[in-house]
């Protein structure tokens, strides 16, 4: 899978896809082997933008019916990591513009940082 995670053929990946996934069902019953799973999981959703969680869960799901039900435990799990990561952002970016506003309204620091619960450092970094 490292050798063909950036391969430009779709098909030509989606074959070792699909053989990294029968090795892992393989690995079923040793140790770590969910572990491994799940991090090969991350590292292929994250390495290929043209990879969709259906694709995976489909080439899951014809080799092991339990393997694609782990898949997509792990799916949901990625989903709901990046949804808290996207909120977190959203509302960091919304505190930074709301305090901005606020300085150019001529609130003083004390205020900014009640309203909008930033450090005074915060506030000084954006002043600046």
């Amino acid at each position: 899978m490292l050798r063909d995670i950036c391969e430009q053929d779709y098909t030509v990946f989606l074959k070792t896809l699909e053989e990294s996934i029968m090795a892992f069902n393989q690995m079923e019953n040793q140790g770590n082997g969910l572990e491994y799973f799940e991090t090969f999981i991350r590292y292929i959703m994250s390495a290929r933008n043209d990879l969709e969680f259906q694709t995976v869960y489909e080439l899951a799901k014809e080799i092991s019916l339990e393997r694609s039900e782990v898949f997509m435990t792990i799916a949901e799990r990625l989903i709901t990591e990046g949804m808290e990561k996207g909120i977190e952002k959203g509302m960091e970016k919304g505190k930074l513009e709301v305090a901005e506003n606020l300085l150019r309204l001529g609130m003083g620091v004390d205020m900014i940082m009640k309203a909008t619960g930033l450090s005074e450092e915060e506030i000084r970094k954006i002043m600046n």
